[in-house]
């Protein structure tokens, strides 16, 4: 194709996106006229219409920070969790993932289950492992400096992309594949700049926002909706009937200190709390498409109930990743003139809209389409909830096409499905692992973040994120209900792990109380957990009281 042709046909292109702006320009007009009260009162002072330069300009370095908090959260642990002499090592998960493929010709390739540069290193000593963390920080560390913004975000997607196939359990956290669906929307939002500077920022194409506005969309109303439709044993719903706080600031993962003093505050308190939760979840959302101040007034209700869920409990990154993805919904109308000022010379685009402009903009388009159609499925299946009756027909099998599309997006989990706290639990299990060289005196192994002893006041970790600790919340629940006889495969191969003393897995770990030699038994005990009172409190120093469960006692003779 000559130049000549190149020239026309981006020239097109860029007329054709010109005339949708128009258009949408001109109907926003005719529904509310500039210099209306109505206009005056949804947008304010200014009518023109809303800029997004200094949110496009902050919105990546921030998903820099946080990818870099959650890279360096993980690094600490993930030794213990995944490494060689870890509980879970991923090269024999990959050894696993590598024989299947080979024996079942239909099965899906070994990248598609585990799409992970680890595939291609074989380096001892957790080298490889390393590696991935260091390639994944610089990236990180690149992006928040606003040098190469897609490359350095993509670096970050990439490497954490790896971490997360292998990571087993540990990483099966909503946050994660949150954090991983962010970054690569991030890297379509980034323009292609060796160095991102205010005065020569261009902002993201409105396309790349407002995938952005349906993420955050997806992720705060999902998370109100299937409080509503999900059920637990005998169709019970303690959000419906307004009696879910009673229980959730004692019965979460891992609360803190002030979770406590929360849960003392009268029973209206809770209600009125989830009544204005539920508000901020599933109306305030929708608000997110709408103009300026309904926008601005959304984003408000968004932080604060993330402000507040911070200080109410310890769900590592993800609040701070949330409020990030508001940052989006701020136009440059709201921010302080002096600070619009730095951007002012961008001007329009002109001249700057060249191929890798067009590129950006049409590669958008078919990932947009795959966010709304597997949105719509998954918000469509959020509305069915878990209560399935007889009046509902057979669901008719999706094409070939479709399943094969839905299965390389969850692989790489390019589009997910969000929801926290279904089913509200109203008990609080805790298992206690404790050691004996003579079946007799016990040691109990001490954990850093989840309770244990019942003096022993909660605490603040925000934003680490404590991997162990939170999946034992997960393990008590299932022994809970089926016994330590079907504990998950995870808890047996970390027994084994103390049992043989590996350095790395008992640094996750506060204290080993076994340094010398390792014991000869190892008991598992489950107990019951509540808060304690601040008469109970005061008289006792106890944060926590707690019930022995006996008939989930069972000890394991270590072997040498």
């Amino acid at each position: 194709m000559t130049p000549c042709c190149e020239n026309l046909k981006t020239a097109s292109i860029k007329t054709l996106f010109e005339r949708v702006g128009r258009i949408r320009t001109s109907l926003h007009e005719r529904i509310l006229p500039p210099g209306s009260r109505i206009a005056r009162i949804l947008h304010g002072p200014d009518s023109k219409p809303s800029t997004y330069l200094f949110s496009s300009w902050l919105f990546p370095r921030l998903m820099g920070l946080v990818a870099l908090v959650a890279l360096l959260s993980y690094w600490s642990q993930a030794e213990g969790l995944i490494g060689e002499n870890g509980i879970l090592p991923f090269n024999e998960d990959l050894q696993s993932v590598a024989k299947h493929c080979a024996n079942n010709p239909d099965s899906p390739s070994k990248s598609t289950l585990r799409p992970t540069l680890l595939w291609y290193w074989d380096a001892p000593d957790n080298s490889s492992l390393r590696t991935i963390f260091i390639c994944g920080t610089a990236g990180c560390i690149l992006a928040m400096l606003g040098i190469l913004p897609p490359l350095s975000l993509g670096m970050s997607w990439i490497c954490y992309l790896s971490l997360y196939s292998v990571g087993g359990p540990f990483l099966r956290f909503q946050w994660d594949i949150l954090l991983l669906e962010a970054l690569f929307l991030a890297i379509l939002a980034c323009g292609w700049t060796l160095f991102d500077k205010p005065d020569r920022h261009r902002q993201m194409p409105n396309i790349a926002r407002w995938l952005l506005w349906l993420l955050l969309f997806k992720l705060i109303f999902e998370s109100g909706l299937v409080k509503l439709t999900w059920f637990g044993p005998e169709k019970a719903n303690a959000w419906r009937d307004l009696t879910a706080l009673r229980f959730h600031y004692w019965t979460q993962p891992i609360p803190a200190w002030a979770s406590w003093h929360i849960h003392q505050l009268p029973e209206w308190f809770d209600r009125l709390s989830l009544r204005l939760m539920m508000f901020v979840e599933l109306v305030l959302p929708f608000l997110f498409f709408l103009p300026r101040r309904l926008r601005h007034f959304a984003f408000l209700g968004q932080v604060v109930l993330q402000l507040l869920i911070i200080l109410s409990g310890n769900y590592g990154f993800f609040n701070l990743l949330t409020i990030i993805l508001c940052i989006p919904l701020l136009d440059d109308q709201c921010m302080p003139g002096s600070l619009v000022e730095k951007f002012r010379n961008t001007g329009t685009p002109g001249p700057a809209k060249n191929a890798i402009w067009i590129i950006r903009h049409v590669a958008i388009i078919p990932i947009a389409i795959l966010h709304l159609w597997l949105g719509y499925e998954y918000l469509k299946s959020d509305f069915e909830g878990n209560q399935k009756t007889k009046d509902n027909p057979m669901k008719t099998p999706s094409p070939e096409w479709q399943r094969k599309l839905r299965q390389k997006a969850q692989a790489w989990h390019l589009v997910n499905s969000y929801g926290l706290f279904r089913v509200m639990t109203i008990t609080r299990p805790e298992i206690e692992i404790s050691g004996s060289l003579d079946g007799k005196d016990w040691r109990s192994y001490k954990f850093r973040w989840k309770p244990g002893a019942t003096d022993r006041r909660p605490a603040f970790f925000f934003p680490h994120m404590p991997r162990l600790d939170w999946q034992m919340w997960f393990a008590a629940l299932q022994v809970e209900g089926y016994g330590f006889r079907a504990s998950p495969p995870w808890l047996i191969r970390f027994i084994k792990a103390l049992s043989e003393q590996r350095t790395d897995a008992l640094a996750l770990l506060d204290e080993n109380p076994f340094p010398e030699k390792p014991p000869r038994f190892i008991r598992l005990r489950l107990h019951q957990y509540t808060f304690t009172t601040y008469k109970e409190l005061k008289e006792t120093d106890n944060w926590w009281t707690r019930r022995l469960l006996d008939r989930h006692t069972i000890v394991l003779p270590v072997r040498p």
